[in-house]
């Protein structure tokens, strides 16, 4: 049945799932969680994975010669750019009160 269950998975792109299977039936037994926390443990598993993958195909794509973040900024460097209102910007909270944000540089 498990392997028939992984084939299937795997058949359906979810190699992911197909691969994660016994952790994620350990997981839902000893937490004794219902079908849907477990559904949507599966389903949130899966969707992270294909996100991440294809964030790493569009980096790939973009062909920068290196990955750089905000979290590997470092303001000491830049005593002019404020950490505490970078962080504020990236709450998107501006959105919310329908204000404009524009960053230069």
């Amino acid at each position: 049945m498990k392997t028939l269950l992984e084939e299937r998975l795997k058949a359906l792109g979810l190699e992911n799932t197909a691969h994660q299977l016994d952790g994620f039936v350990e997981s839902a037994s000893s937490n004794n969680i219902s079908y849907f926390e477990f559904l949507n443990q599966v389903i949130e598993a899966e969707w992270t994975y294909k996100e991440s993958q294809l964030l790493a195909k569009r980096v790939s794509q973009a062909k920068f010669p290196y990955v750089k973040n905000l979290a590997d900024f470092d303001f000491s460097l830049q005593p002019s750019i404020s950490e505490q209102r970078v962080k504020e910007i990236l709450t998107c909270r501006y959105i919310g009160n329908g204000e404009n944000c524009i960053l230069l540089g």
